[in-house]
C-alpha cells in the first residue's frame, strides 16, 4: 500500500487521508497540523480557513522539507483532485481506421506521441503514426521541433502521402487550411432623410471647373480680378509715408522754397531772398569764431 500510496485513492475509508495524494508516511505530520488547531484530520482536510493559518515551518522534520509541506498543504486544501491536466479529445475522420482508408488530401485531428530533432509523430486514428516532417511544421524555418509541438498536443493536420505497403503516412501541419469563419452580414444602410435635408449640397470640383469655363466663353474679354496691388495704389502708399525727422545739426533750420512761394512772390525775389539769409548766416557764423 506504501509503495501505491501516490496513485490509489481510497474514498469513504475510515482515514480520510486516504483519499488525497499524501503519502502514509506523512500521515502523522497531518495529525500534528490537525492537533495544533484541535481539530481531527478528517475536519482539517478541505478546510481552508485553517489550512492557510497554519505555519507550515513548525512541522519540518529530518525527513520533510518544506517543498513536502507545500505539497501537503496543496492536497489538504484541493483533496482527492486528479494531477492530470483536462484532455481534448481530437475529431478524428469518420470511417478511417486503418492506413488503406486515407487519402491523399484529407484533413483531420491527431494527438502528438513522439518528438524527435526531424519531427512529430501524430496518432490520427489509424494503425500507424503519420510522420510530420520538420519542414512540415510551419511556415518558416524551425530550427527545434519541441517548441513548437509537445507530446499529448491535439494537433490539427494533413495528409500529403501514403504508402500503404511500407506501411508509412507523411502528414503536414503548414498545410492545412484555416477553418472557415462566418462572415458578418454588412450592416443595413441608415436612412437620415432629415439630416440629408439640414445638410447643403456641396458643389464638386468638376461641376465648379465647368462653370467657370463656360463663364471664360460668354465673356472672354473678361479677366478675373488680379490679387496683385495697382501701381497707384503703391503711389497712393508712397506719398502718404511720413518725411524722415530732421537731423539735429545745432544750425537754425534753413527754410525750404515751398515755404516762400508764397502767392505774389516771383522766383527771383525767392532766390534774392535766400542770398540775404546765406549771408547773415555766415556773418554769425563768423562773429562766433
Amino acid at each position: 500500500l506504501e509503495q501505491c500510496a501516490g496513485f490509489v485513492r481510497i474514498k469513504d475509508g475510515d482515514n480520510a487521508l486516504d483519499s488525497t495524494a499524501i503519502h502514509p508516511e506523512a500521515y502523522p505530520v497531518v495529525e500534528r497540523m490537525a492537533a495544533s488547531l484541535n481539530l481531527t484530520p478528517h475536519e482539517l482536510v478541505g478546510n481552508r480557513e485553517h489550512v492557510t493559518a497554519l505555519d507550515l515551518e513548525a512541522f519540518k522534520t529530518e525527513t520533510i522539507g518544506p517543498e513536502t509541506l507545500q505539497d501537503i498543504r496543496a492536497e489538504l486544501l484541493h483533496p482527492g483532485r486528479d494531477p492530470r491536466r483536462r484532455f481534448k479529445a481530437p475529431r478524428l475522420l469518420e470511417g478511417v481506421h486503418s492506413i488503406s482508408d486515407l487519402e491523399e488530401g484529407m484533413e483531420t485531428e491527431g494527438v502528438v506521441t513522439n518528438v524527435t530533432d526531424f519531427g512529430a509523430f501524430v496518432d490520427i486514428g489509424v494503425d500507424q503514426d503519420g510522420l510530420v516532417h520538420l519542414s512540415e511544421l510551419a511556415n518558416r524555418y524551425v530550427a527545434d521541433p519541441r517548441r513548437f509541438v509537445e507530446v499529448g498536443q491535439v494537433v490539427r493536420v494533413k495528409v500529403i502521402k501514403v504508402d500503404k505497403e511500407a506501411p508509412r503516412i507523411s502528414l503536414s501541419m503548414k498545410s492545412v487550411s484555416p477553418p472557415a469563419r462566418h462572415k458578418r452580414s454588412a450592416p443595413p444602410p441608415r436612412h437620415d432623410d432629415q439630416a440629408a435635408e439640414r445638410r447643403p449640397e456641396r458643389t464638386r470640383r468638376g461641376e465648379k471647373d465647368r462653370s467657370s469655363e463656360d463663364s471664360r466663353r460668354e465673356h472672354p474679354h473678361s479677366r478675373p480680378p488680379s490679387r496683385k496691388p495697382r501701381d497707384r495704389d503703391r503711389q497712393g502708399v508712397e506719398r502718404r509715408m511720413p518725411p524722415p525727422p530732421p537731423r539735429n545739426t545745432g544750425a537754425p533750420p534753413v527754410k525750404s522754397v515751398r515755404e516762400f512761394a508764397k502767392p505774389g512772390r516771383s522766383a527771383g525775389n525767392l532766390n534774392t531772398q535766400l542770398a540775404e539769409q546765406l549771408a547773415n548766416l555766415k556773418d554769425k557764423l563768423g562773429s562766433n569764431k
